[in-house]
């Protein structure tokens, strides 16, 4: 093993914590798989990242379908008080309901985002996607993006000829990947520019010999 060999352990070393403690800022993927009125494969998507303290909520139903009604209800970890929920888009639709909701066969859920819209409403103005930032209390406030784990959504097909409408429940994104991490940009610009800050380091040692 060369001196500059040796010397590159404690960089890259540096470098890989860094990038593994990086990984706190992270993204979840659920689908909503599970549905009350019928529907066969997954009707839409959830992802949750980790944005500070909070967490961003981003809901999209898959092609065909939209959301109304009683819009997407969530569930929080236990331990987390103190939910709010702001910068909610399209805010002249959805709106925070800071009380426990019942989503018709999947049971209650402790805070969502209501549609002030009726399913036709929805329909005529193609409503399929919200997004919210979802604020703790808690010491520390939220840590992870996973502390937000469990989605129901009032959903309906597009198409006003199909009169099936319900709710659809998510579960983790398993089909994307197994673990529903996704790491941030961010992260692999850490890990990517230690390693580019390691080898220019190897280069210098190299020169002044």
């Amino acid at each position: 093993m060369t001196t500059a060999t040796r010397k590159l352990f404690p960089t890259l070393g540096l470098a890989i914590c860094m990038f593994f403690a990086a990984q706190v800022a992270k993204a979840d993927n659920y689908v909503f798989s599970i549905n009350n009125f019928g529907q066969v494969g997954n009707l839409g998507t959830v992802t949750t990242t980790l944005s500070g303290n909070n967490i961003l909520v981003t809901v999209s139903t898959s092609p065909n379908y939209v959301i109304h009604g009683a819009g997407v209800g969530f569930n929080t970890l236990p331990g987390f008080t103190g939910i709010t929920i702001d910068t909610i888009n399209p805010a002249s639709i959805f709106s925070a309901d800071l009380s426990a909701h019942n989503f018709d066969g999947f049971g209650s859920f402790a805070d969502s985002v209501a549609s002030n819209q009726s399913t036709a409403q929805a329909r005529a103005s193609n409503t399929n996607a919200v997004s919210f930032l979802v604020h703790t209390t808690t010491a520390g406030g939220f840590t992870n993006a996973n502390q937000i784990n469990d989605f129901a959504v009032q959903i309906a097909p597009l198409d006003a000829n199909n009169p099936n409408t319900g709710f659809a429940r998510s579960t983790l994104d398993v089909g994307v990947n197994p673990t529903g991490t996704v790491p941030e940009p961010a992260s692999m610009l850490l890990l990517g520019s230690g390693l580019i800050g390691a080898a220019a380091s190897i280069r210098r040692r190299r020169a002044k010999k």
